[in-house]
């Protein structure tokens, strides 16, 4: 009876165990699941060594459970590199050596970090570019701190999505609504199943979007002016950032629309609808023009105040005053030799060959609404492409 009684306690043991195991091994397959995109924004560094460093970090996604393309828009591991010291070492011959830091960073689309780590190394070569690259060879990405810093990120992730679920679906409306369906699913499927409640109204939704083909096939670019006058509604256009929330139906009135920031920290921008998106080639050297006002002048900060993205291509431009309290019209000619540049925190003139590539696809066209740092109001009239 005692051999009998311990066998069963046994056996009950070892079905918890299994049990216990196919649980863990369940949760971390929905974490394995979250979608990041590893990015090099570091503009510093030789185009090689972007290269070496950018696979030594899809090393470390695929190492630690994490997943991505690169047109995952909502999180990103991105990197940069700080060079210590370099000198020239008294051998014959004599070589280049480097001191270098690789920061790695974990954040959002909106510029929040939700995980950082620092690594240390050093490169010797017979030139800059050789001891960059033997530095970043040098990475071991099998180390402790780096599954840290993943699974930090992950846990922030996760508590993202729980949190800001609302967020990712409204966005993916938006999209679809713009016609950009494959962009919508794409993040809706980015979604991890362990967030549970928010992968469930995903997938829901994503069985009700039509597939691209269904959609009507945007014309040609034809040269006729595109316009929002704001006559009877929002023609389509929606806020994107902090002003209520992301992807949000702008509020309507006497022929114009307008947003309230609720100032969360982000930068909020009107984002157009389809009719201004796709192929816009034939406009090149024509206007952009637009009217803003705000609630007010105080507290005044700079950002880019028109971006367009294309394919693979983001532009921005900087007008040269901030809308005052009464309307203030804009008119930027799409050209670039007018001022455009691909950031504005290393400005650097567009090429021809960029800008024509954004036109020829363009896959949102945004306008700052905000100016203020705090609450505020903003209000936009009359947008036109035309000559």
């Amino acid at each position: 009876m005692k051999k009998i009684f311990i066998l069963l306690i046994g056996l009950l043991l070892i079905n918890s165990g299994i049990s216990f195991s196919q649980n863990n091994e369940n949760k971390a397959d929905d974490a394995a699941r979250i979608a990041i995109t590893p990015q090099v924004s570091d503009q510093e560094i030789p185009a090689s060594a972007k290269k070496m460093l950018l696979n030594k970090m899809r090393q470390i996604c695929t190492k630690n459970g994490l997943s991505g393309d690169s047109e995952n828009s909502l999180f990103f591991m991105d990197a940069s590199v700080d060079v210590l010291s370099k000198e020239i070492t008294p051998t014959a011959p004599p070589m280049h050596a480097l001191n270098l830091q690789i920061n790695f960073y974990i954040k959002g689309a909106d510029g929040n970090v939700y995980s950082e780590t620092s690594y240390s190394t050093k490169g010797v070569g017979k030139n800059e570019t050789k001891a960059y690259l033997q530095g970043l060879k040098n990475i071991n990405t099998s180390r402790g701190q780096f599954k840290a810093f993943v699974e930090k990120g992950k846990t922030k992730i996760i508590e993202y999505y729980n949190s800001q679920c609302d967020f990712v679906i409204s966005k993916a409306n938006a999209l679809y609504k713009q016609g950009n369906v494959n962009d919508a699913v794409k993040l809706l499927m980015s979604v991890p199943p362990v967030c549970k409640e928010c992968y469930d109204l995903s997938m829901e939704l994503v069985s009700e979007f039509k597939p691209q083909e269904e959609q009507n096939v945007q014309a040609p670019c034809s040269g006729d002016s595109i316009i929002s006058k704001f006559d009877k509604d929002d023609e389509g256009w929606v806020v994107v950032g902090d002003a209520k929330e992301a992807f949000a139906k702008p509020d309507y009135k006497d022929g114009y629309i307008f947003a309230t920031d609720e100032a969360t920290g982000g930068v909020w921008y009107w984002s157009a609808p389809e009719k201004f998106l796709g192929d816009k080639s034939c406009f090149y050297g024509k206007k952009l023009s637009f009217s803003l006002k705000q609630s007010s002048t105080d507290n005044q900060f700079d950002d880019a105040d028109i971006i367009i993205e294309g394919e693979n291509i983001k532009i921005v431009y900087n007008t040269e005053k901030n809308p005052g309290t009464d309307w203030t019209n804009y008119s930027v000619t799409l050209s670039e030799k007018s001022g455009w540049l691909y950031n504005l925190e290393e400005p650097k003139q567009v090429s021809k060959e960029d800008f024509m590539s954004v036109l020829k696809n363009i896959k949102a066209l945004y306008i700052r609404g905000e100016f203020v740092e705090g609450d505020d109001n903003g209000s936009l009239d009359n947008v036109r492409i035309s000559e």
